[in-house]
């Protein structure tokens, strides 16, 4: 059994989100209303996209980061 890295609720607004690298999946798929549970394994890559005013409860044990694809993306790392 995979183990749980963490648990997002979606508690406003609307996201799309799928695993993986490619944009193109994410953009099929269906937006996850609010009210929707789901997990993340450890490691798991993903993109998500949201639009509007979104409220997104991220739940965890321990330690986590985020790590980009494209580390470009970062805005972490944009220049001040």
């Amino acid at each position: 059994m995979a183990r749980i890295g963490r648990v997002r609720r979606l508690r406003r607004g609307e996201v799309l989100s799928w695993e993986g690298t490619s944009v193109a999946t994410l953009l099929a798929s269906p937006a996850l209303p609010a009210g929707t549970y789901s997990s993340m394994a450890p490691k798991m890559t993903h993109f998500a996209y949201m639009t509007g005013e979104t409220i997104l409860q991220l739940s965890t044990i321990g330690p986590w980061t985020i790590t980009y694809v494209h580390p470009e993306d970062d805005p972490r790392k944009k220049a001040k």
